[in-house]
């Protein structure tokens, strides 16, 4: 008799014990501060643009203070430009020859586009340009 009520004292303190653990909140953060959009289309996550000509890229990024865009390919990457987001939107139009430092033009690259947001916190979306001859 004496083993079984220490046992139920043990559970008891046990039980009580575990109530009074502070649960932490779980922060999951489904959704973006920012939306970055390209071009005014969700979707749109690659173009197409002639190496003679200009590469220019609507980003709509509401709530961003700058937007910073970086070319990156085998081999290197290359700063295009971080520019100030004015009523929500950046206009990014750079000569197609700027997206690589050296080397052959024709290809595809990855443009890292950063939004800034008042608070710090640094939002990302990535969008492919192929170049062509």
């Amino acid at each position: 008799m004496k083993k079984f009520i220490y046992n139920i004292l043990l559970l008891l303190v046990t039980v009580v014990a575990l109530a009074s653990c502070e649960k932490e909140e779980e922060n999951f953060r489904v959704t973006p501060q920012t939306q970055i959009v390209f071009d005014d289309n969700i979707d749109k996550i690659t173009a197409s643009y002639r190496s003679t000509g200009n590469v220019v890229l609507k980003i709509a990024a509401p709530g961003a203070t700058s937007v910073r865009v970086t070319s990156t390919y085998t081999g290197g990457s290359v700063v295009l430009g971080n520019l100030p987001v004015t009523d929500g939107f950046v206009t990014l139009s750079v000569p197609a020859t700027s997206v690589r430092a050296s080397g052959t033009l024709v290809g595809s690259y990855s443009f890292r586009v950063d939004a800034t947001l008042p608070d710090g916190s640094i939002e990302t979306r990535f969008f492919t340009a192929a170049i062509t001859a």
